[in-house]
């Protein structure tokens, strides 16, 4: 797997997804494993009711905030920090594209971050097809 076609696939409740949505970003605690992995795309594993990954983007940018950048309002700031960390790692994205068939959860969910690949990614049908 290439950096070039990695996904890192995201587990979200509806205002994390509202976010990338609307606001192109995908904010996360500074600690968490996922900050720190690189992917050239970000795939987002919607919780309870979809219970499905059904959207994805490309990664146009990580960066670090520590509450001073200016497109990011509190309420988003406060979803990507929850863990108590004064900083969040954020994702800006490219445009959200939905899958053109959802992967569905066969299993437990999406916990943490898991990596597969684009062509990996379209074939899957459920989500033990692509369990990291």
């Amino acid at each position: 797997m290439t950096d070039d076609d990695r996904v890192m696939i995201v587990a979200t409740v509806d205002e994390t997804f509202d976010i990338a949505r609307h606001h192109g970003f995908y904010p996360c605690p500074i600690s968490y494993e996922r900050a720190d992995e690189p992917a050239a795309y970000l795939a987002l594993y919607r919780t309870s009711p979809q219970s499905a990954i059904t959207h994805y983007a490309s990664i146009e940018e990580r960066f670090e905030d520590d509450g001073s950048h200016a497109d990011i309002d509190w309420f988003d700031r406060l979803i990507g920090s929850r863990s108590g960390d004064e900083t969040a790692m954020v994702f800006r994205l490219g445009g959200l594209a939905p899958l053109d068939r959802p992967v569905t959860n066969d299993t437990n969910g999406v916990r943490g971050a898991w990596y597969t690949t684009l062509d990996a990614l379209g074939d899957a049908t459920v989500l033990t097809d692509i369990e990291s």
